[in-house]
């Protein structure tokens, strides 16, 4: 049941009424495995369904990331460049309004060379990186996936490693 809401939260479904557990509390046994250690990196979270966003940046928030939310591609342009920070980690949906996602990682690496990104997508690989070139680094995370897919691919990217086959 547990892992159910946060699943059905992540692939997009909507919900009636307020969900009364916590993220953390609901997520807790999924960060057992990758131990306690703060994370000190910043990721630009863009997604334009406000409830995978919430839940998505909370989890990244419980691993000890800095999280830069936008509900779209010019909005993340616009947190980029205010933010003050320093954006290690592109976390994007494929599929958002205006510029896609693949098109916003591709801006955003010319002002930030060496960008790490993720593609969150349902449409399948392919599609997600339709054009992309094989030495951009790109990453792809299928929906629906679970809190612990989604801490192990931002680790793994950020890190560095190539990703297993999901």
């Amino acid at each position: 049941m547990r892992g159910d809401v946060a699943e059905a939260v992540m692939q997009g479904e909507a919900f009636e009424g307020a969900i009364e557990t916590r993220t953390s509390d609901l997520l807790a046994h999924e960060f057992e495995r990758f131990g306690n250690e703060r994370q000190a990196e910043t990721i630009l979270l863009v997604e334009d369904e406000i409830r995978v966003r919430r839940v998505m940046s909370e989890v990244l928030q419980l691993r000890g990331y800095t999280v830069l939310e936008a509900d779209n591609a010019e909005a993340a342009l616009q947190v980029a460049r205010q933010s003050g920070k320093s954006v290690q980690l592109l976390v994007s949906d494929v599929v958002l309004p205006g510029k896609n996602g693949r098109d916003l990682a591709k801006e955003l690496r010319r002002k930030v060379p060496g960008l790490k990104t993720i593609l969150v997508s349902g449409y399948g690989e392919s599609i997600a990186l339709l054009g992309a070139n094989s030495s951009e680094d790109i990453h792809y995370l299928p929906k629906p996936f679970s809190a612990g897919s989604l801490i192990d691919a931002v680790e793994v990217t950020l890190s560095g490693k190539k990703r297993k086959a999901a």
